[in-house]
């Protein structure tokens, strides 16, 4: 996948309001911890209060809320009376953490949020509330806060999913059930990602050409992108067919630490990318 433009690039659009870079970026505001759309009709901040991201999961996990304004999760522009219900329920919740009992308390059937909500976000209420849980606990650890402490704070009741399951190299493989919101395409493409092992890389051709469309390799990259369960869903293992690593949300800097982090805890020592053998004998 191509890289963001410049942030030059990038700002003069938002000033601008260029439409041409609808769905290319979203901006996120450090000053009020909100992202955005590049064609938002807010007032436009400064140079140095913003940050840009690929996708707009990329931009929940790093802590930001939606606008309100101009819906950058949106796939309609006005969002359902129920949607905005349940967004101002989260902001609300200290621990942004909805249940279903307390959901049925406001007087909300779960399926109902759960159906509406995917169907105006294309994701689940519960991942979107987690997604804004897991972003704030981040940043808190940013500014100096323990990760027990962030932990604690924003609603996780086991650091099992918060930080043990990978990071103190005691395992290898998930074994949580998944259930990713997306399409068919987008779905395959994930369970794909699953097969290559740890600290081991696959090209975007390869993953196009096992999927049977050797000529899909962009539209693999999209849906690489739109994967919302990062580490999990290891999108990190996936490369350009020359070896180069690109195209990670969260800097490539991250993307190189899990490979090689991969690398240690399977005792592999290579110092450069090695393509997964999958079913191509070409190496794209």
């Amino acid at each position: 996948m191509s890289k963001l433009p410049s942030a030059a690039t990038m700002y003069r659009a938002l000033l601008c309001r260029d439409t041409a870079f609808e769905g290319v970026f979203y901006v996120g505001v450090k000053t009020t911890g909100i992202f955005c759309r590049p064609t938002c009709p807010a007032k436009k901040p400064k140079f140095e209060n913003v940050e840009y991201f690929p996708h707009p999961q990329d931009a929940l996990i790093a802590g930001y809320r939606p606008c309100s304004r101009c819906c950058p999760l949106a796939r309609e522009k006005r969002a359902p009376e129920l949607v905005t219900r349940l967004c101002d329920a989260v902001e609300q919740s200290s621990a942004k953490r909805i249940t279903g009992s307390q959901l049925r308390a406001m007087g909300i059937d779960p399926s109902t949020a759960r159906r509406q909500f995917r169907r105006y976000y294309g994701m689940t209420f519960q991942a979107y509330g987690r997604a804004r849980r897991m972003g704030l606990a981040l940043h808190e650890i940013w500014k100096g806060e323990s990760v027990i402490g962030a932990q604690i704070d924003h609603g996780f009741e086991s650091s099992s999913g918060f930080w043990e399951a990978y990071f103190d190299s005691s395992v290898i493989s998930f074994t949580v059930p998944l259930v990713p919101a997306g399409s068919p395409f987008e779905q395959s493409v994930w369970k794909l990602l699953q097969a290559i092992p740890p600290g081991q890389t696959w090209s975007y051709a390869q993953l196009a050409l096992r999927l049977g469309n050797p000529n899909a390799t962009r539209a693999v990259g999209r849906a690489n992108g739109r994967n919302c369960l990062a580490i999990v869903i290891p999108f990190h293992r996936v490369i350009r067919a020359d070896g180069e690593l690109c195209g990670y949300g969260g800097g490539i800097w991250r993307k190189k630490w899990l490979l090689e982090h991969e690398r240690q805890m399977t005792g592999r020592d290579d110092t450069a990318p090695e393509l997964f053998a999958g079913p191509s004998s070409n190496g794209k």
